[in-house]
């Protein structure tokens, strides 16, 4: 028997995984990448995205895991990053997917909604009513239009349609039963980048995420190099660098400031961090970013 595989890592299906570097969130159809699929979407899964997907048409089976979910017209699906997952589908299915970096997740739930951060912690399957499909139908119209057709204060915009989409999930699941399955080691992965979010600017370290988990560094460390290619430390400096970045391109503090935001204490210090992962400082990382914006 052949060793098995390991499902590949996608930004967007069919794009090596990276970071998001600004692209916080990403709006499409199932069948823009139909020439990549033809209905048959590979396991596989993504390390730094959460999505969240309307289905109105839909025939077919939703995979977690190696396991399938039966996937029918007017659902809604949710995925946390890191989660391998993929489908099969029949014509005419399509969805509205949308792709929500883990820096724009934090610009729309900011750190106090926790049942929203909880939308994270499992994938599900939810069905829907005829009633739910049409809100959800109306919300998810609106943000795929913003995002094709984006207009004054676009990224504003699109946290708003993104936000009011998390909190009607939220609202759905506190009433509805949801189709989850996820192995323990899936799951422990989703619960460790639901925790970072809310932990990362207390700059927890991995025996705190581990002891919060009830976990072992051992378990916790196989688990996201399974699901995401790297070490629970990567992951966390990654992260962090992700959140200095959105901070320093859709915020005015100084850097200094975006420092001690993020629970540096000395400025020099979170220099040194930002220039040894992202391979410039942060006062040339932001002018460089501006200038290419102004370009655009």
């Amino acid at each position: 028997m052949g060793a098995m595989t390991q499902p590949p890592f996608y930004y967007i299906y069919g794009v090596p995984a990276r970071e998001a570097d600004g692209q916080f969130v990403h709006v499409e159809r199932v069948l823009d990448r139909a020439h990549l699929h033809d209905g048959h979407v590979e396991l596989h899964s993504h390390p730094h995205l959460n999505q969240i997907s309307l289905w109105r048409q839909a025939r077919g089976v939703y995979l977690l895991d190696g396991e399938g979910i039966e996937l029918a017209a007017d659902a809604l699906t949710l995925m946390p990053a890191g989660v391998v997952h993929g489908f099969d589908i029949e014509p005419p299915s399509d969805a509205v997917v949308v792709s929500i970096a883990m820096g724009f997740s934090s610009v729309v739930l900011g750190g106090e909604e926790d049942a929203l951060w909880a939308l994270w912690r499992r994938p599900a399957v939810v069905p829907l009513s005829p009633e739910a499909a049409r809100r959800f139908d109306a919300l998810f119209s609106a943000v795929e239009e913003e995002y094709r057709f984006p207009g004054a204060h676009g990224d504003a915009a699109l946290a708003c349609y993104v936000r009011l989409i998390l909190i009607s999930a939220a609202r759905l699941l506190e009433h509805r039963s949801a189709q989850t399955l996820a192995s323990p080691q899936q799951a422990l992965v989703s619960a460790f980048l639901a925790l970072v979010e809310e932990k990362l600017r207390a700059r927890w370290s991995i025996a705190q995420y581990v002891e919060a988990l009830g976990t072992t560094p051992y378990l916790l460390n196989t688990a996201t190099k399974a699901a995401l290619g790297r070490s629970p430390s990567e992951m966390l400096r990654e992260r962090l660098v992700d959140e200095a970045k959105r901070l320093l391109l859709f915020s005015k503090v100084t850097v200094g400031e975006v420092g001690f935001a993020l629970g540096f204490d000395d400025p020099a210090h979170f220099g040194r961090f930002f220039q040894a992962e992202a391979g410039r400082s942060p006062a040339a990382w932001r002018r460089e970013q501006i200038a290419r914006r102004l370009r655009a």
